[in-house]
């Protein structure tokens, strides 16, 4: 895959439709659901809040000139779909009415279109509520660096990004500790290879998309300080450095300072950077993949906010070598469930009773 490098700072196409200078605000975070697009909210837990903030999406957007959401596989009907929401000409209730519409729709299971509910089956639906609130009536232009629904390579794209090609990690009976750690590992990097070549567009489509928006608004070519605020997952920050290495001027933001990934995700952004990746961590991200389904269970009736839920589970499974996690794995999904919880008794780990235990648990956890 040849890899998109342009110098950005000397753009012909730029200078020739006299682009005026932007900063490009990205915001990193996680978006599943209402919590994950706000900010500080009083929530009744006494000083929680403030042991754990977290910075919203909407104090950046009030103050942007444009906004550029993270939607994969979209269409021209779609993006003016967004520009009617910002200017008032549909509400956010119409908005993903539509939305939601033609996502069941396409669904080819008759049985699973008849029972698709956003709420159940989406899990960025509180995000997507959040979001579209947040533009109705601000009458910002809206534009997409996303891969659109036409492009060539959107259905191996697309499986990547709403996992369907194989997110979820079944050992396979017979399958050793180290061939499945092999094969999560080469899954990893396709799919860290898929997400750069989406990158790779994201960032070649944003003088483009800028000048379309200068032809619908002249005014804004004028403005000398413009901003442009784009969000993205916060899996996504080779933009920032990227981008920033092609002269363009970045102002990031992320949703939690210091943000704290998952170990998939962690492998992904190392592969992403063209560095290697130890079998060590490799055993961590495998119990994270068997684990990560009881405890997020457990830990949905506390907290809404997914990086609170990801820090909980990230935090159990530093705690386990690898030799641990073996023996979890040979012990079978029956039996190794067993081993795992006796592990957390011998290693004094409990389940929060509330959000002010987990809370407790997280703060102040960094990865080593």
């Amino acid at each position: 895959m040849k890899e998109f490098q342009p110098d950005l700072s000397n753009n012909t196409e730029a200078k020739e439709s006299k682009i005026p200078e932007f900063t490009l605000q990205i915001y990193f975070g996680a978006h599943g659901t209402r919590e994950d697009a706000m900010g500080v909210v009083e929530n009744g837990d006494g000083d929680i809040k403030d042991k754990f903030k977290r910075k919203g999406l909407l104090e950046l957007f009030q103050k942007a000139d444009i906004y550029v959401p993270e939607r994969a596989g979209w269409t021209e009907g779609a993006l003016n779909k967004f520009q009617e929401l910002s200017y008032g000409r549909i509400t956010p209730e119409e908005f993903l009415a539509e939305f939601y519409s033609d996502i069941k729709n396409s669904i080819s299971d008759p049985v699973r279109r008849k029972n698709f509910n956003p709420n159940v089956d989406d899990p960025m639906n509180g995000f997507r509520t959040s979001e579209a609130e947040m533009i109705y009536k601000s009458f910002k232009p809206i534009i997409i660096f996303d891969i659109p629904t036409d492009h060539p390579n959107i259905e191996v794209l697309s499986a990547h990004e709403y996992g369907k090609a194989g997110d979820q990690f079944v050992p396979i009976e017979g399958d050793s500790f180290n061939q499945a750690l092999a094969k999560i590992k080469a899954d990893l990097k396709i799919k860290s290879d898929l997400h750069n070549e989406r990158e790779d567009f994201m960032m070649s489509r944003i003088y483009p998309s800028l000048e379309e928006v200068f032809k619908q608004r002249p005014d804004l070519r004028k403005k000398s300080d413009l901003q442009v605020l784009m969000f993205l997952g916060a899996v996504h920050t080779r933009v920032k450095h990227k981008l920033s290495s092609y002269g363009v001027k970045i102002d990031p933001h992320y949703s939690r300072l210091p943000f704290v990934y998952d170990y998939e995700h962690e492998v992904r952004r190392i592969f992403s950077f063209g560095k290697g990746v130890n079998n060590e961590l490799m055993a961590h991200v495998l119990l994270e993949k068997l684990c990560s389904g009881s405890l997020h269970a457990v830990l949905a009736g506390l907290t809404q906010d997914n990086h609170e839920i990801g820090l909980f589970i990230r935090k159990v499974v530093s705690k386990f070598t690898s030799e641990e996690i073996k023996k979890i794995y040979e012990a079978g999904p029956v039996l190794g469930a067993v081993v795992f919880f006796d592990y957390l008794k011998e290693k004094q780990i409990s389940q929060p009773s509330n959000r002010a235990d987990l809370i407790s648990f997280i703060s102040g956890f960094k990865p080593k």
